[in-house]
């Protein structure tokens, strides 16, 4: 008889888990867990689901947090190499600007000389206004192409100065 009330005791107490566990919340929260409640979650298995889904959840955002880093390198990268081609592209222009200057001066010095070709001056009067020009309207960070052609017209009105002894 004594094995019979053990059996049926335990019979009672493992009915009485399964009915905690079936009262379970469906979110286990230990912190907010009450006493049944909790020992709910943790013969149904919720505790170690939460703690596994909490820890995916922790992978997730720290691989995140990690492409967010490399993103952030590569602005601060790609920041530093689009300041020095603004270095770049600004020397660039002041060297062409004293390059314009210089054929400024070596046109006004012809201009004062005797016996100079006037038709030759004129010309070169005309294709360095047309350079000034040019570089007055050049946008404040120009592209390589710009400053490309105004590099080369530079340099042809140059030679056409040699050429014709201005």
């Amino acid at each position: 008889m004594t094995r019979g009330i053990a059996m049926a005791g335990r019979v009672v107490a493992v009915f009485g888990l399964a009915a905690l566990a079936g009262c379970t919340p469906a979110d286990c929260d230990p912190t907010h867990a009450e006493l049944f409640a909790g020992i709910g979650c943790a013969t149904s298995g919720s505790y170690a689901a939460r703690t596994v889904g909490l820890q995916n959840g922790l992978r997730a955002a720290e691989a995140n947090q990690l492409e967010q880093q490399a993103r952030a390198s590569r602005a601060a990268a790609d920041e530093i190499n689009a300041e020095h081609d603004l270095n770049r592209r600004r020397s660039e222009l002041a060297m062409l600007d004293g390059r314009l200057a210089a054929l400024r001066r070596q046109v006004d010095a012809a201009r004062q000389r005797q016996g100079v070709d006037q038709d030759a001056l004129n010309r070169a009067q005309a294709s360095l206004a047309a350079l000034q020009d040019r570089r007055a309207h050049m946008p404040a960070q120009p592209g390589d192409a710009d400053l490309g052609a105004l590099e080369g017209q530079t340099r042809a009105l140059d030679e056409t100065l040699r050429r014709s002894g201005l």
